[in-house]
């Protein structure tokens, strides 16, 4: 099966005059992209680059040469600098149409004295004649054919690299078309054989620049590469894939392979894919489910019993209240009572103390006065 090896951006790591570093592709991360495909019998090698470090340029050709494994270099967007010599690492070397071939002669800068500035130059005009060496073993161009084209730092179009045997695949034209049909003026929307139709187109189109593995296209064009997935294989939980050379990661919305007018959603985590979401179909709103209709019938009765607890609480407040003014009236009138009681004992005090002697007890006192009397003239007192 091919695998597939992305090379996007700055190559190495490039620290400026003011020590501001921009790290970009390591030789490193070529390697693990590698490793991660240990079913890969032959690579594509994707690149899109202005360039970056000379050393870092030639170990990522170094290494992808002693692969022992077929190598087909696809230049895309820009090939710049040293970016170029890592394009010439593919026995099969194709530039997209409108890709940007760019070569100078190596540039740098060096603070110091004369000596170290004699010696960073020396290094320089060795890194040159390295360069020069290199375009004429993989092009066939002698040194007077190739030095004014680094000398003017030449921008070459895909033919004309082609022509100068910086590539060997002549890049593949693809016509666009365009078709306006009158009767059918307010479609939006393609037709499910049409999407099919063009689907098929890609898969040919993929099949016959040697991509065998899986390949799928979100709803934002994002390639999702199953690399260890054939062509024709399905997507299931488990299987791996990158987007754009890194691990995939998070959620991707996808056509289904089955009905170009549904999608799905591949949940993918650190390079796996972790779950697959089917959009669910979205019943007529003019068909309830039984279960709908069954819930609604026990909402509407639980509504029902809240509105009669609420009535009943409702109720039981105002026999409450009711209660609490009647109680409120009983000790008033108890308190009054009380009162009116207290103001009796005093009264009846007050007459106790007041009544007059009776007649009778006046003259029971006489009686024993006169007695008394007697009795002491008796004696002779």
């Amino acid at each position: 099966m091919k695998g597939n090896i992305y090379i996007n951006g700055l190559i190495g790591t490039i620290i400026d005059a003011e020590g501001n570093t921009e790290k970009g592709v390591e030789l490193l991360d070529v390697i693990l992209q590698v490793k991660n495909q240990p079913k890969a019998d032959s690579f594509n090698v994707y690149v899109n680059s202005p360039g970056g470090a000379v050393n870092t340029g030639f170990e990522i050709y170094d290494y992808l040469t002693s692969l022992s494994k077929p190598i087909k270099t696809i230049g895309q967007g820009i090939i710049a600098s040293i970016a170029t010599v890592i394009f010439m690492a593919g026995t099969e070397r194709e530039l997209r149409k409108g890709t940007e071939f760019f070569l100078h002669l190596p540039r740098g800068g060096v603070n110091g004295s004369s000596d170290d500035i004699t010696i960073y130059a020396k290094t320089i005009k060795d890194v040159e004649k390295r360069i020069l060496k290199f375009y004429q073993d993989n092009t066939g161009l002698s040194e007077e054919e190739i030095l004014p084209l680094l000398q003017k730092e030449t921008f070459l179009t895909d033919v004309e690299a082609f022509k100068l045997g910086f590539s060997n695949i002549k890049a593949m034209e693809i016509e666009p078309v365009a078709y306006f049909n009158k009767n059918k003026l307010t479609q939006r929307t393609m037709s499910k054989e049409s999407k099919k139709g063009i689907w098929n187109k890609l898969q040919d189109l993929f099949k016959e620049e040697g991509i065998t593995n899986k390949l799928v296209y979100d709803a934002e064009q994002k390639e999702i590469d199953f690399y260890e997935l054939a062509d024709d294989d399905s997507v299931t939980v488990g299987a791996k894939a990158r987007v754009d050379g890194k691990d995939a990661d998070g959620t991707y919305v996808v056509p289904s392979e089955d009905d170009a007018e549904k999608s799905v959603t591949y949940v993918f985590a650190d390079g796996e894919l972790a779950e697959i979401v089917e959009a669910e179909a979205e019943a007529p709103a003019e068909e309830e489910s039984e279960d709908m209709a069954a819930l609604k019938v026990e909402n509407d009765a639980l509504k029902a019993k809240v509105l009669e607890f609420e009535n009943k609480l409702s109720e039981k407040d105002t026999a409450i209240t009711n209660f609490k003014e009647k109680n409120k009236n009983l000790n008033s009138f108890i308190a009054k009572i009380k009162a009116l009681e207290s103001d009796e004992e005093i009264v009846t005090g007050l007459k106790e103390k007041t009544k007059p002697e009776t007649k009778k007890s006046t003259a029971s006192k006489f009686g024993s006065a006169i007695t008394n009397l007697k009795n002491k003239k008796e004696n002779g007192l």
